[in-house]
């Protein structure tokens, strides 16, 4: 895609264009990258999963807070069914990271 992910200081994370875009230009198109949880302790269990998974040394501190963090924020609550139950959602692509 012609979108690159990019750190805008104090505002977060954002997209950036990589090249010159045409009017009209699909700039994205999903994927499957949507996890969907049921329970909300596999959803807890996932996000620290990843928070030591990446670290070099446990003892020395040194674990992943940022991934953690972002993938807590691309998370939300939603009932996938009229009066159905909620689901715990995060997309795991650069769809996060896109405003309508």
């Amino acid at each position: 895609p012609p979108l690159i992910p990019f750190q805008a200081g104090e505002k977060g994370r954002g997209l950036k264009a990589s090249r010159n875009i045409a009017k009209g230009e699909l700039v994205f198109k999903a994927t499957n990258n949507t996890v969907v949880f049921t329970h909300g302790h596999t959803w807890r269990k996932f996000l620290f999963a990843i928070y030591e998974r990446f670290g070099d040394d446990e003892e020395k501190g040194e674990v992943d807070s940022f991934t953690a963090c972002d993938t807590l924020v691309w998370s939300w609550v939603q009932a996938l069914e009229e009066d159905g139950p909620l689901y715990i959602i995060a997309d795991l692509d650069n769809g996060s990271l896109m405003n309508e």
